[in-house]
């Protein structure tokens, strides 16, 4: 079976997407590039797979949790889906350049728990939330590295 790439992407950046696609084509040609989310979303590019699930918590990541499989790549936000992606031994990538290992995961985890904890008494919450040129330099050597590691040359 051949493997894919799934972006969770409701809130992934249309540069990572984009350049996802794009990289996903020319380098790796017999990787699927699939998009998950709850409402068509646009991309400059072709040559993917759109899935569009209905409206409501978690349908994009669990739609995602049920169909990844090892060998496959996950690009996701969602520190808590993330972490169900490692249990499951899925490769795991957040858009800014983040690796999510057995390792790292739990600290992970705890710094998103804290985080938003500080916001629900006020405290934080005022983080600017703009995506940076240096932002998505750091996905793209993330990306790379873990592509080449799961595919290597093909």
């Amino acid at each position: 079976m051949a493997s894919k790439i799934y972006i969770d992407a409701d809130s992934c950046p249309r540069a990572v997407r984009d350049y996802t696609i794009r990289y996903t084509k020319k380098t790796y040609p017999s990787v699927k590039v699939v998009l998950a989310a709850n409402k068509e979303i646009p991309c400059k590019e072709d040559g993917f797979e759109m899935v569009v699930l209905e409206q409501g918590k978690d349908k994009a990541d669990n739609w995602i949790l049920e169909n990844a499989q090892n060998g496959d790549l996950v690009i996701t936000k969602d520190i808590l889906f993330a972490e169900k992606l490692v249990e499951k031994e899925i490769c795991t990538i957040n858009d800014r350049g983040k690796s999510f290992t057995k390792s790292n995961i739990k600290n992970e985890v705890e710094d998103r728990n804290f985080d938003f904890q500080l916001a629900s008494i006020g405290l934080g919450g005022n983080k600017k939330h703009s995506y940076s040129k240096k932002n998505l330099d750091d996905f793209i050597k993330c990306f790379q590295k873990e592509a080449g590691r799961l595919w290597g040359n093909r």
